[in-house]
């Protein structure tokens, strides 16, 4: 990991993590070791940018934000 990455903990009851940014800008999220798929969001200002399903182990995805859901 470097500066400024962040980890995706995994919650098996469903729930779902925020991840706030001090501003905007692109966001990057792996599915590397993540033996299920999910589904993202990048919010910028508080409004959706993108929207993806990331495969499970391939699924890479990335947006300008300053949220990550």
């Amino acid at each position: 990991l470097g500066p400024g990455d962040r980890l995706l903990l995994l919650k098996p009851d469903g729930s779902a993590l925020v991840f706030p940014f001090d501003g905007a800008a692109p966001r990057t999220l792996h599915m590397v070791a993540v033996p299920f798929d999910i589904d993202a969001v990048w919010l910028r200002g508080g409004r959706v940018e993108r929207v993806a399903r990331l495969s499970a182990w391939t699924g890479l995805g990335r947006a300008a934000a300053d949220v990550v859901i």
